[in-house]
């Protein structure tokens, strides 16, 4: 193909072999110079036509290898189509350049993986404990007068056992370990009234069994005055006759001949003090008390001359001098539980002497 540069290049040699002979017909006028038409300029621009489009052949599509991690899509890529090049030499050959397009593969699952044989161990078979047993657990007689006494008897299996004496409140009195089979004889005194319960309580192990049995106290004797306690008393009123009273500026004075005590009750948080008789009846020594009062006399008269008060204040201090002269009548006294004393006074008045301890009094009731 004729370029546009070739010619250009034509023509400039045409035009300077034009001058070459031009000049030569100059110089010899003889012979006449014909031009001969050498070329036809060209009337338009050539046309520039590009040789070809060149369109890649195919899409190479690469496929992956099946993995286990999914492979996230990837877009694909269009190959881009070569623009060709405007000239009139054919410029070199294209290289395309192939871009795979990944295509994502649908995950396989996992193979099934088969499950475990589950193996049933048979379970242990349990083995029967043996607790322990009572089989007998009786008194000869369940209502009982107070003071009297009746048998318990027990049969049981059991490595130890123990005997329970429960009071009516529901208090526990005493605990002792006895024989797995036996008998004992209890006696049911007047403090236990109205009602007392024995249990019997077997062990074997860790196992424990219990039974019971509740007996009624009855009272041997009465209470010689109203309200009466509700438990029963000792034992009946002994002497109504040979009791001394006499009061005191901060309290009373008691001598109970069935005791051959001096009882000493002081105003000042109704303390009791007791003390046994050992006078001979010796005289007396004799002071001067302040105009109204007396010295107190006989057996009253020489606690309060010779002995000192539980805490160990002189007697007068804490009772004072007599404001009456010392009076015989005939009293009641009556013991109740434990360590309590009923004693009626002059007036009808029964003073409870709780001794146990400190000792305390109080009047409860009233006596004919």
């Amino acid at each position: 193909m004729i370029t546009l540069r070739q010619t250009r290049r034509h023509w400039q040699a045409l035009i300077f072999l034009g001058v070459l002979l031009g000049g030569s017909v100059a110089c010899s006028p003889q012979t006449p110079l014909i031009l001969p038409t050498i070329a036809v300029l060209p009337t338009n621009t050539p046309s520039l036509t590009p040789s070809s489009t060149l369109t890649p052949s195919s899409t190479l599509t690469f496929t992956p290898t099946v993995t286990a991690t999914p492979i996230p899509p990837t877009a694909t890529l269009v190959p881009t189509t070569a623009l060709p090049t405007l000239s009139f030499t054919p410029s070199d050959t294209p290289t395309i350049t192939r871009t795979p397009s990944y295509t994502p593969q649908p995950t396989l699952p996992p193979s099934e993986t088969p499950l475990p044989t589950l193996t049933f161990t048979p379970s242990v078979t349990p083995t029967a404990t043996v607790g322990p047993s009572i089989a007998l657990f009786s008194a000869d007689a369940v209502t009982l007068t107070a003071g009297s006494s009746t048998i318990l008897h027990w049969v049981t299996q059991a490595d130890s056992v123990t005997l329970e004496l429960i009071s009516a409140s529901g208090t526990l009195i005493s605990s002792v370990g006895v024989v797995s089979s036996g008998e004992q004889a209890v006696t049911l005194s007047a403090d236990l009234s109205p009602s007392v319960t024995y249990r019997l309580t077997a062990k074997l192990g860790v196992l424990t069994a219990v039974k019971t049995v509740t007996l009624a106290v009855q009272c041997g004797a009465t209470w010689f005055f109203t309200p009466a306690p509700a438990t029963c008393p000792a034992q009946a009123a002994y002497p109504i006759s040979g009791f001394k009273f006499e009061s005191f500026v901060n309290g009373v004075g008691f001598y109970i001949p069935s005791t051959n005590n001096v009882y000493l009750l002081a105003n000042a948080g109704n303390r009791v003090n007791a003390y046994p008789m050992d006078w001979n009846g010796a005289p007396l020594a004799q002071l001067t008390p302040p105009s109204g009062l007396l010295q107190p006399s006989a057996e009253i008269g020489y606690i309060w001359l010779t002995k000192t008060w539980s805490d160990g204040s002189r007697i007068d201090s804490v009772l004072g001098w007599a404001n009456s002269p010392l009076q015989a009548y005939g009293g009641q006294a009556q013991s109740g539980t434990g360590s309590d004393l009923y004693v009626k006074g002059p007036t009808g008045a029964v003073y409870k002497l709780a001794l146990a301890g400190t000792g305390i009094w109080s009047i409860v009731g009233n006596a004919p």
